[in-house]
């Protein structure tokens, strides 16, 4: 399964990127930015109703490492990067709405 993701490394504008795996101690995302190891990043991922049973996306904020950044030819996404998530946290509805409008402006530029 493959979830649209938002990205940065601190401080840089939000960037669109695709999850592929995810797990209690990281993530694997492609991205059409490389990044360099050791970055901090930060990444939001938004969990569609259908996956979650909600009445609307839940939305998920991870801080994390840059482990490893890989060259990937995979549609519009040209890296890989392996992150380290170091914490998270579940997003309250007003964080919610304002990540739901940069995910729909990010991803229709896409």
């Amino acid at each position: 399964m493959s979830l649209p993701v938002l990205l940065r490394a601190f401080g840089d504008p939000w960037k669109a990127g695709e999850l592929k795996n995810v797990g209690v101690k990281g993530a694997f995302i492609l991205t059409s930015n490389p990044f360099l190891l050791s970055t901090g990043v930060e990444c939001v991922l938004r969990l569609p109703p259908q996956l979650t049973k909600a009445n609307h996306p839940l939305m998920i904020r991870f801080i994390g490492t840059v482990l490893r950044c890989e060259s990937e030819r995979e549609r519009d996404f040209s890296f890989g990067i392996a992150l380290e998530s170091h914490d998270y946290r579940y997003l309250p509805a007003e964080e919610t709405a304002k990540f739901d409008a940069m995910f729909n402006k990010i991803l229709s530029n896409c």
